[in-house]
């Protein structure tokens, strides 16, 4: 008898497990349907013209020797060459940034074998100068040329200050942009805007905008020259920083 009525206890909690877990279930399934059918989805875009405040010219210095010491060597040769030189006219040593500086064994493939050729030194340049002094890039390529660094790329580019001014604003617009989509959508549908459920910041877009790059078969001369005519009849020009961003919104 106590057997059957532990069996019947047993079964009846069983049940009831089973019955919570399908309200549960019946319940979950019913909400998120309800939000399915009560939500609205909308990108908003936008797109700001800004004039590039800056103009940053990339040289690469680029040595050999049979020691990494001696590569070493010559390249910061060149680099002090080349500092020289802007301090001289008139330039600051600081407006030479080295962005990357690398020494490896210079080894190559002949015949299916590598074969070892000493070290290779190679250091990545910036000079960076107001978009107003952009009269002043033909001297700073004669410069570096004349120490013997190659100049790699010359861009129009915006500062840091300049970026995060027109991010904010790019994305304010297209928030801005998202809302009213939203608004007009709901109308359609005889709806009205409830509250926010997310947002998510799809993509900011900005790229420098290249006057000149190099091609890998120049050398240290030609690329200088190719530079200087590249440049000589070049203002700078509106470019564009975009924002998208994605907005789900609780219709009523």
């Amino acid at each position: 008898m106590r057997n059957e009525n532990k069996s019947i206890v047993i079964t009846s909690i069983i049940c009831g497990v089973i019955l919570i877990i399908a309200l549960v279930f019946l319940f979950t399934s019913q909400a998120k349907q309800d939000l399915t059918q009560n939500v609205l989805t909308i990108q908003g875009h936008s797109t700001v013209k800004v004039t590039p405040d800056i103009v940053s010219l990339y040289f690469n210095i680029e040595t050999k020797g049979n020691t990494s010491a001696e590569a070493n060597s010559l390249n910061s040769e060149i680099l002090k060459n080349f500092t020289e030189k802007m301090i001289e006219n008139g330039f600051n040593e600081k407006d030479i940034k080295t962005e990357n500086f690398n020494i490896y064994p210079n080894n190559y493939w002949e015949n299916n074998k590598m074969k070892e050729d000493g070290f290779k030194a190679t250091r990545s340049l910036k000079v960076e100068l107001n978009a107003t002094d952009f009269d002043k890039i033909s001297k700073i390529i004669d410069l570096g040329v004349d120490s013997g660094a190659m100049i790699s790329y010359i861009n129009f580019e915006l500062s840091q200050e300049i970026q995060r001014k027109y991010k904010e604003q790019a994305i304010k617009d297209a928030s801005l942009d998202a809302k009213t989509k939203a608004e007009a959508t709901a109308s359609g549908f005889n709806k009205k805007l409830g509250n926010i459920i997310s947002v998510q910041l799809n993509e900011f877009n900005y790229y420098p905008w290249p006057i000149y790059r190099a091609l890998d078969s120049q050398d240290i001369s030609a690329a200088g020259s190719l530079a200087k005519e590249s440049v000589a009849n070049v203002n700078p020009s509106d470019q564009e920083v975009s924002a998208s961003v994605s907005v789900t919104y609780k219709l009523k």
